[in-house]
């Protein structure tokens, strides 16, 4: 993994990767560290924060096949909004969100959203930041 990983401006969202110290303590041994890959979505003054577990291979090669099927993380969500009949299918439907898009949704509201143009971008950048 690259530790100079430039970030990825999109329309309505800047992603950006780092690295955190995580420090566990123990009572009879020394405490041990390790590093923990963040990948952070800013829209507009918020700031979201996934975990490098919230996303897999499997789902990262899906976005250039099939990016309606697409999820990362667990509320909120970056996710395709191919899943009819689905809470996440209503709420974009609501903010007329195009079915060929991502979106950066929560379980009441669509904060961002990724259009079928930037997909393929944020797909190399993930590749970059998890290769």
């Amino acid at each position: 993994m690259s530790v100079d990983i430039a970030p990825l401006h999109l329309r309505d969202v800047v992603l950006s990767a780092r690295f955190r110290r995580i420090t566990r303590r123990h009572l009879f041994r020394a405490d041990s560290y390790r590093q923990v890959l963040e990948v952070q979505l800013s829209i507009g003054d918020h700031v979201i924060v996934f975990q490098e577990n919230d996303f897999s291979a499997d789902m990262i090669s899906l976005l250039l096949t099939e990016p309606g099927k697409v999820i990362f993380g667990n509320d909120p969500f970056l996710c395709g909004v191919d899943y009819p009949g689905s809470a996440v299918a209503e709420i974009a439907r609501a903010y007329h969100v195009d079915v060929r898009n991502l979106v950066v949704i929560t379980k009441q509201q669509v904060l961002a959203t990724i259009y079928q143009d930037e997909i393929p971008a944020l797909h190399r950048w993930l590749d970059n930041v998890f290769s």
